[in-house]
Order: C-alpha cells, then sequence, then structure tokens
C-alpha cells in the first residue's frame, strides 16, 4: 500500500460532513479533526503549519514548503476538507479494482492525499524548490457557502498558480460555471367562486414562467459556451422548487449556472427583464 493510498484511507474514515447538512451537534460534523490529522503529517516533515480561524472548530490548513533561497513564486494547492453527507458504510474506505471507494474520496480527499504526500516528499528529499514557495490550503466549507476560501483569499495570500483538486476525469480545467439563485414570487387577485374570471391565478402565472424558464430561456443558454477548457462548460437554468400558499401567491427557487463572460454585469436585473413580460403582478424576492 502506498503512503498516498494509507493516507486517503486514513482521511476516509474521518467524517467531516459540511455541517450544514447534519441536525446539530452531530459527530460527524465539521473538518477539524481532518485538519489535525493533516497537521500532524504535514508537521513530522517540517512544514510551516498553521490553523487559519474561519469558523468555530473549522480552520482552514495551512502547510507552507519554503524554497532554498528567496521565494520569487508561488504555488498553491487548494482542496477543500469537507464532505456532503453518507451513510454509516461510506465512511469505510473499501478497494476494488484498483479504485479507493468511500464519502470524499473522489470530492476532494483523494486530491488531498496526494498533494499532501507529494509536498511532504519534497520535503523529505531535502532538494526544496531555489525560488518557489508551495503551499498547502486544506480549505473548509466548500460544500455550503465557501468561507474557507473567502476567509483565505481575504487573508491577502497570493499566488501565481493554485490547483484546487476538484473531480475533473483527469482534465485540465481553466474555468468553471458559477451560480446565480433567485427567489421569484408572482401575485394573483382573489375573486369570488362565481366569478373565477374576475381573478388572477397565482400558481397559472408561475406555471407559465416555469415552462419559459425550462424551455425558451434554457434553450438559449444552451447555445452559449465557454471558449476555453472549462468543466460543464455550458450555461443553463432550472426551477428547483415551488411553494403555493394559496391562489394569489406562488414563489419558486430558481438557478441559472453561468460561464465566464456569460452573465451580464447585473444578471438578476437581465434575469429579471426576461420573465417580466411572462405575467403581470411577478416580483423577485432577491
Amino acid at each position: 500500500m502506498t503512503k498516498t493510498e494509507k493516507l486517503l484511507r486514513e482521511l476516509i474514515s474521518i467524517p467531516s460532513v459540511n455541517p450544514a447538512f447534519l441536525p446539530a451537534g452531530d459527530p460527524k460534523a465539521g473538518e477539524r479533526r481532518v485538519a489535525e490529522c493533516l497537521a500532524a503529517v504535514t508537521t513530522r516533515v517540517g512544514l510551516d503549519v498553521e490553523l487559519q480561524h474561519v469558523l468555530p472548530g473549522r480552520p482552514n490548513l495551512l502547510a507552507r514548503l519554503s524554497p532554498s533561497g528567496k521565494t520569487r513564486q508561488r504555488i498553491l494547492l487548494a482542496p477543500h476538507l469537507d464532505t456532503v453527507n453518507g451513510v454509516e458504510a461510506q465512511f469505510t474506505p473499501r478497494k476494488s479494482n484498483g479504485r479507493i471507494f468511500g464519502r470524499g474520496a473522489c470530492d476532494t480527499k483523494g486530491s488531498v492525499a496526494a498533494m499532501v504526500s507529494s509536498i511532504c516528499e519534497i520535503a523529505k528529499s531535502g532538494r526544496r524548490p531555489a525560488q518557489t514557495e508551495i503551499v498547502f490550503a486544506g480549505l473548509v466549507d466548500e460544500e455550503n457557502a465557501q468561507r474557507g476560501s473567502r476567509a483565505l483569499a481575504a487573508s491577502g495570500l497570493k499566488a501565481d498558480l493554485a490547483i484546487v483538486g476538484e473531480p475533473t476525469r483527469a482534465q485540465i480545467v481553466t474555468a468553471h460555471k458559477g451560480d446565480l439563485w433567485l427567489q421569484l414570487q408572482t401575485r394573483g387577485k382573489s375573486a369570488h367562486g362565481a366569478r373565477p374570471e374576475l381573478g388572477r391565478n397565482a400558481v397559472h402565472q408561475m406555471a407559465r414562467v416555469v415552462d419559459l424558464l425550462e424551455t425558451e430561456y434554457a434553450a438559449r443558454l444552451r447555445r452559449s459556451r465557454h471558449k476555453t477548457n472549462c468543466w460543464a462548460a455550458q450555461p443553463s437554468a432550472s426551477a428547483s422548487s415551488m411553494a403555493a400558499p394559496s391562489r394569489t401567491l406562488c414563489r419558486i427557487a430558481a438557478r441559472s449556472a453561468s460561464i465566464a463572460g456569460h452573465c451580464p454585469a447585473k444578471p438578476s436585473r437581465a434575469f429579471a427583464e426576461r420573465f417580466s413580460h411572462c405575467c403581470g403582478g411577478m416580483s423577485f424576492m432577491r
């Protein structure tokens, strides 16, 4: 068993589920134990290690391999430590057909194990880069609000090259989709049951919005593609949930996934203009 495989197995067996997906106090929640495990591994080979506070009990891990001379450039290795939830069996690693399976094995504890193993091997070899600092940043909260990466950016750390370690089927990817989340609301008008034609059904109005969103607007987005190598290079749009407490009020949550250069400066305004003609009385909650 290689050192990388051994480390990956250990990381899978330490649950680090994002607390957003668990009830309060769940023992599987949080990234601290994984961060402390990696801190111990990297400290043993002489890296400069820091636990960067992000949230209570949820630190980023920074491990630096300094060059032998003056730092003139920096490489940042920035995978994330949290995972989504899973059943109990998924936190026990298993091997099948030469591959390791378990919660986070692909996204992204596999990248964590490979990156940490590589930087540790360089440190132990005694042949450090002459002028390049290598920084491993194990980030928290990627699966929910990206507060780990936001905290790292706010700290002022700069790099000449960053590798995030997301699963891309071994393709080199230089761009990714962004997300625009909106809540749409339609308002109807009450009418007497004997004169329904005098009213306006908010659910019916929203049905027209959803139809436009899933057909014409989605088709329009599919005609756009990123010119460089972009993982999930095509923009998309969909409605994800709906609530209708009455016939006079209906709300949906909508998601539009954009690509670099696709969305205008104020995407919510463009989104609103696109749908405002669909029915009267539609407003955007945010």
